[in-house]
């Protein structure tokens, strides 16, 4: 949830070793997504005051999503068009999060 100690959000993004986690609502609708990448740049600007911040302080609120019956080539063409290069992006089924596409994973399969 977006109160999510950054403690916790570290925790969970190192357990998972995907580079990223998902915030959600309590209902299971995505509520954004924190990168490592958001981590690392909130430790630097913020310092030892990062680790007072939670989720919502650190999650991009309206993040890239893909629907969970997209192709996999068309993920590969949606992480390819979005300015920010990312390795990760939410996948939803309706309004519900599904799942996360990583795009070493992509790779991966050949499909660079």
């Amino acid at each position: 949830t977006k109160e999510t100690p950054f403690l916790e959000v570290l925790k969970q993004i190192t357990r998972a070793g995907t580079g990223a986690a998902i915030v959600k609502t309590e209902d299971g609708r995505l509520a954004g997504l924190i990168t490592d990448g958001d981590v690392r740049r909130r430790l630097e600007t913020a310092g030892q005051g990062a680790f007072a911040f939670t989720a919502k302080d650190l999650m991009t609120e309206h993040p890239s999503t893909l629907e969970a019956d997209a192709m996999a080539v068309e993920a590969l063409d949606l992480f390819e068009s979005i300015p920010i290069k990312i390795g990760e992006i939410p996948v939803l089924d309706g309004d519900q999060v599904v799942g996360l596409v990583m795009l070493k994973d992509l790779v991966r399969l050949g499909l660079s």
